[in-house]
């Protein structure tokens, strides 16, 4: 396994917006189109920066980086996604966020 991270480009941005999560997983990560509207209209006072994971040269997943521009210290990785076929974590029933267990 060498895991190298791309940015999108022209080659690439279709066959990203094929990646996606288990059907039970979609509640907790963004959809590719989600994830590059976000960087590209940007809707919020952050910066967004999306890369698509790969194995080699198989793509894998996508994920972005978030960050407040001039910032020392406010940085987030979100919108983290393995595709389905290459996911070996099986889904658990969590509580919903901010449940006490």
């Amino acid at each position: 396994m060498n895991i190298i991270f791309k940015e999108y480009n022209r080659d690439n941005w279709e066959d990203a917006l094929k990646l996606k999560v288990k059907p039970e997983q979609t509640k907790f990560a963004p959809t590719i189109a989600e994830s590059l509207a976000s960087a590209y209209i940007k809707p919020w006072d952050e910066a967004f920066d999306p890369y698509l994971i790969y194995d080699d040269d198989l793509m894998i997943g996508a994920f972005y980086l978030s960050y407040t521009p001039n910032s020392k210290d406010n940085y987030w990785l979100g919108g983290f996604l393995i595709d389905e076929k290459y996911c070996l974590i099986r889904s658990f029933n969590l509580p919903p966020f901010g449940s006490s267990v």
